[in-house]
């Protein structure tokens, strides 16, 4: 039998016991360098820049493989 897959991050989502363990922005699996969102958006450049201050904290979850708020969080969270 296969493990249930891990709940993907969500603004405010606590592990299972109910805990928040930490956000995806201080997690191992988190990337918010501005040059790997734009490898990993092709195009996002002619729209302006990851380098913009309008995506704040947000980055990529390589657990997951989701775009989200570094503020958010899951029971998959592992600090650097």
């Amino acid at each position: 039998m296969n493990p249930a897959p891990a709940q993907a991050p969500r603004p405010g989502s606590k592990a299972a016991d109910g805990v928040v363990k930490g956000r995806c922005r201080d997690c191992s699996s988190f990337n918010a360098s501005p040059a790997e969102l734009e490898r990993a958006f092709p195009g996002l450049a002619s729209m302006g820049s990851g380098y913009g201050a309008v995506r704040g904290n947000d980055g990529l979850c390589a657990m997951h493989g989701r775009y989200l708020s570094g503020l958010s969080s899951c029971g998959s969270f592992s600090r650097r």
